[in-house]
C-alpha cells in the first residue's frame, strides 16, 4: 500500500511539473509572438470615432485597416474591446502618451479637442482628421465631404419635394437634424448650404421655414426621443426632416412607421445601411446622401503614410457623396456597390 501511494504521489507530482512546464512554454511563445507582431509593423496608427459601433465608422475603418496593411502598418481603432467607455478626448490622451506613428480622428472645434491636437502635433504625431475637422488645431490634413455642396445637394431634394406636393399649402416646415457635440462649422455650411439651395432653386408661393435641432450622440436613446417629439407634434410638425447622421436616419424612419407619418412626413437620410436601403425601397425615406466609407479610410492612411515619408500632405482630401433615391436604389439593394460592416471576427487591438 506503501509503495502504491508512493506512485501516485510520484505521477501526480509528475503530472503538475508538466502542466507548470508546459504553461511556461506557452506563455514564453505568446509574448515572442507579440514582440514579433509589434516588430513586423513599420508603422502603428490609431483611429478615434465617437461611435465605433455604427456601420459608418466600422465601413471607414475596415477600409483604413486594409489600406494600412499594404503599407505593412498597423491601425488599432481605439477604445473598442474595453471595459470602461472613454470619449474621444481622452482617448485622444491614450494614443498621445502611447506616442503612436499617427493618428486619425473625428474631431471638432471644440477648445480641448484643438489642444489636444496641437500637442500631438508638437510631439511629432501626425494627425489627419476625418469626416468633421477641426479648422483650427495644427492637424496635417482633413479628409471628409465638402459640407456646402452636402447642403446644396439636401436643398435640391426638398426643393424636389415641394414642386412634387400638390398640398400647395402657403407655409412648409424643414427641420435639420444635427449633433450637438459636433455643431461646428461643418453643420453651419451644411445649413447654410441648404438655405441658399432653397432660396435659388424653388420659386414657389409658399414659404419654407428652415430649422435646426440639436441631437446628443452620446445616447440613441436621446435621438429616438427629439425625433419622436418631432413627429408627434401637432402644432409644428414638419414636411420634411434632414437627418445629418445615421443614427438620426434609422430613428426618423422608425418613428415615421411607428407614429403613422410615412407619406406625411419625406425623410432624406445620410449614409447606407440595410434600414435605410429598406426604407427608400419602401417610400419611407425619400433619399439618402451616402459616401464611400472605405475610400475614406484609405484616403486617412494615404495622408499619415504620405507625411510619414516626405513631411508634406494636402491640407484637404475630398471624397465625393452619391445621392440614392427611388430612381437608383436597385443598384444598391442586393447589389455589389452596397458596403457592409466588417465581420466581427476582425481583431482589434
Amino acid at each position: 500500500m506503501i509503495l502504491c501511494f508512493c506512485l501516485i504521489l510520484l505521477s501526480f507530482l509528475v503530472i503538475l511539473s508538466s502542466v507548470i512546464y508546459y504553461r511556461r512554454q506557452i506563455l514564453q511563445s505568446t509574448q515572442l509572438i507579440e514582440n514579433y507582431e509589434n516588430e513586423h509593423f513599420d508603422k502603428h496608427y490609431v483611429m478615434i470615432t465617437s461611435d465605433s459601433k455604427s456601420l459608418f465608422w466600422q465601413n471607414v475603418y475596415h477600409g483604413a485597416r486594409s489600406r494600412a496593411a499594404e503599407y505593412n502598418a498597423y491601425l488599432e481603432l481605439l477604445g473598442t474591446n474595453l471595459d470602461v467607455e472613454y470619449d474621444e478626448t481622452e482617448l485622444l490622451k491614450i494614443a498621445i502618451e502611447s506616442q503612436v506613428d499617427g493618428i486619425v480622428v473625428e474631431a471638432s472645434d471644440d477648445e480641448q479637442m484643438v489642444a489636444l491636437i496641437d500637442k500631438a502635433t508638437g510631439t511629432g504625431i501626425p494627425v489627419v482628421t476625418v469626416l468633421d475637422d477641426s479648422r483650427n488645431s495644427t492637424r496635417q490634413s482633413f479628409v471628409g465631404i465638402s459640407s456646402y455642396n452636402a447642403g446644396h445637394e439636401y436643398g435640391s431634394q426638398i426643393c424636389e419635394i415641394l414642386e412634387k406636393d400638390a398640398a400647395e399649402k402657403d407655409r412648409y416646415q424643414v427641420i435639420v437634424l444635427m449633433g450637438e457635440e459636433n455643431y461646428d462649422a461643418s453643420q453651419n455650411l451644411v445649413y447654410s448650404g441648404i438655405q441658399e439651395s432653397v432660396e435659388e432653386e424653388y420659386k414657389g408661393k409658399a414659404s419654407v421655414e428652415i430649422k435646426t435641432s440639436l441631437i446628443s450622440q452620446k445616447s440613441a436613446f436621446a435621438a429616438e426621443e427629439v425625433v419622436r417629439d418631432i413627429f408627434l407634434s401637432e402644432e409644428q410638425s414638419p414636411d420634411i426632416v434632414v437627418c445629418l447622421d445615421e443614427m438620426y436616419t434609422t430613428c426618423a424612419y422608425q418613428a415615421a412607421i411607428d407614429y403613422n407619418k410615412v407619406g406625411k412626413i419625406n425623410i432624406l437620410g445620410y449614409y447606407q445601411s440595410d434600414v435605410i436601403l429598406g426604407g427608400i425601397a419602401g417610400n419611407v425615406v425619400y433619399s439618402t446622401l451616402t459616401v464611400d466609407a472605405g475610400r475614406m479610410g484609405e484616403n486617412c492612411i494615404d495622408a499619415l503614410w504620405e507625411y510619414n515619408k516626405t513631411g508634406y500632405v494636402s491640407d484637404y482630401i475630398a471624397v465625393e457623396t452619391v445621392l440614392i433615391n427611388a430612381d437608383n436604389i436597385a443598384d444598391y439593394i442586393g447589389g455589389e456597390e452596397r458596403e457592409t460592416a466588417p465581420s466581427q471576427s476582425d481583431d482589434t487591438k
